[in-house]
C-alpha cells in the first residue's frame, strides 16, 4: 500500500502580561474603535471565566535563556523570556473567557479583570504540581471569545536530566535584538509543505513532533525531535522535511521576529 502522511500545525499556547484585548461597548476591541480616545473597556464578571487543563502525552524538558517574572499564588509567571533551569512540561492550561453579552454591565476593572485570570491560571498550576506558567499566545474569535493558554512547567533540579533531551526554549526577538513579550506575536505561517515520502520505508503507523526555530528573514535556524515517532529512520525523515520547508515568520506589532512553532507529523498506510 502507499505511504501517505499527514501535518498537524500545533499552535503553542498561553498569556501573561494579560489581556490586549478589551470589550467595549460597540462589542469592539478598544484598539479598534474608530473614536479610540473614548473606548470605553468593559468586563464581563467571573463567571464569564473558564479553565480547562490538557496533560503533557509525554515528558518535555526545556531550558530557556532567563527573562522577567511575576509571582502570582506563589506560580511564577513568565511575562518575557523563559525560565533558565531546566524545566519539565506537565501540560497547558487554557482560560476561556466568554464575550460581553449585549447589554450587560460591566463588573471589573481591567486590573481586577487581568487578575482574575492569573489566578484562574495559577489555581490550576498548583493542582498540577507546577513552578511556573509560561505566556504562549492569545487566540479572539469573531465572536468575541477569548482563549488564553499558558504552558504549566516544573523546575527541576540541577543534573536532574541526564538520559533525555534538553530543548532549547527560544525567546522570541524582533529584528533589533529585544526580546517580544510571550504570547504577543502572530505565529510562523508554513508557505510550503515538506515532503515526507522518502521511500517504502517501514511498514508501520507512526507520528513525531518536531520543533522548527525561524529567523526574521524566515529561514530555519533550528529543528528538533520533541517525541520520537519510535524510529531512527522517520524521525530523520521528519527532521530533514521540517529543514527543507518554506515559513514566513512570526510577527509582533507587524514586524518579523524569530520564534518557534511545534509540528505532529504523521505516516499512515490507507
Amino acid at each position: 500500500m502507499p505511504r501517505r502522511f499527514s501535518i498537524r500545525l500545533i499552535p503553542v499556547l498561553c498569556i501573561a502580561g494579560l489581556l490586549a484585548v478589551v470589550w467595549t461597548t460597540s462589542g469592539l476591541a478598544a484598539s479598534d474603535s474608530p473614536d479610540h480616545d473614548k473606548a470605553i473597556a468593559i468586563w464581563p464578571g467571573p463567571d464569564a471565566v473558564s479553565t480547562t487543563f490538557k496533560p503533557a502525552e509525554s515528558p518535555i524538558f526545556y531550558q530557556g535563556e532567563g527573562g522577567t517574572t511575576k509571582s502570582v499564588q506563589g506560580i511564577d509567571f513568565w511575562n518575557f523570556g523563559r525560565p533558565s533551569r531546566v524545566n519539565r512540561m506537565l501540560g497547558t492550561v487554557t482560560v476561556k473567557i466568554a464575550p460581553l453579552k449585549k447589554g450587560q454591565s460591566p463588573q471589573l476593572s481591567g486590573e481586577d479583570f487581568n487578575t482574575l485570570i492569573e489566578e484562574s491560571a495559577a489555581k490550576v498550576a498548583s493542582t498540577a504540581g507546577a513552578s511556573a506558567a509560561i505566556l504562549m499566545q492569545i487566540f479572539k474569535y469573531s465572536d468575541g471569545t477569548v482563549y488564553c493558554t499558558y504552558r504549566l512547567v516544573v523546575y527541576l533540579p540541577e543534573g536532574a536530566v541526564a538520559d533525555a533531551p534538553i530543548l532549547k526554549d527560544a525567546t522570541m526577538m524582533d529584528a533589533d535584538g529585544n526580546k517580544v513579550q510571550n504570547g504577543s506575536e502572530v505565529p510562523i505561517r508554513t508557505l510550503r509543505v515538506p515532503d515526507l515520502h522518502k521511500g517504502d520505508w517501514l511498514h508501520v503507523e507512526a507520528s513525531a513532533f518536531v520543533m522548527v526555530c525561524v529567523g526574521i528573514d524566515g529561514a530555519v535556524t533550528e529543528t528538533s525531535i520533541i517525541t520520537s515517532s519510535g524510529h531512527k529512520e522517520l524521525d530523520a525523515i521528519a527532521l530533514e522535511a521540517a529543514r527543507s520547508g518554506k515559513y514566513s515568520p512570526a510577527t509582533a506589532r507587524d514586524r518579523p521576529v524569530s520564534s518557534c512553532k511545534d509540528y505532529k507529523m504523521t505516516w499512515k498506510d490507507h
